[in-house]
């Protein structure tokens, strides 16, 4: 799985999610579950919605059924978050 870090750093997270959704995952994901994806995130980022309401929106907009420490999601969430954990 390619590592979105440098990407993160240098184009910021959502550059970073959208390389993440275009390179670590077999057989790629459709192009929907991918903007459902950067659509929740972006409102999470910028705290229009909280860590379990994100959980949601993954679930319910793009049919994610996995936890967001998998698939390195957790590169990806806010820092008052990933401390709570």
């Amino acid at each position: 799985m390619p590592d979105p870090s440098y990407v993160i750093e240098t184009g910021g997270r959502e550059a970073g999610l959208a390389f993440h959704l275009e390179t670590a995952f077999y057989p790629p994901l459709p192009g929907f579950v991918k903007d459902a994806f950067l659509e929740a995130f972006r409102g999470y980022w910028s705290e229009d919605y909280d860590i379990s309401e994100l959980a949601d929106r993954l679930r319910d907009d793009a049919g994610y059924v996995g936890d967001l420490g998998s698939y390195n999601f957790w590169q990806f969430l806010n820092e008052e978050d990933l401390n709570d954990e």
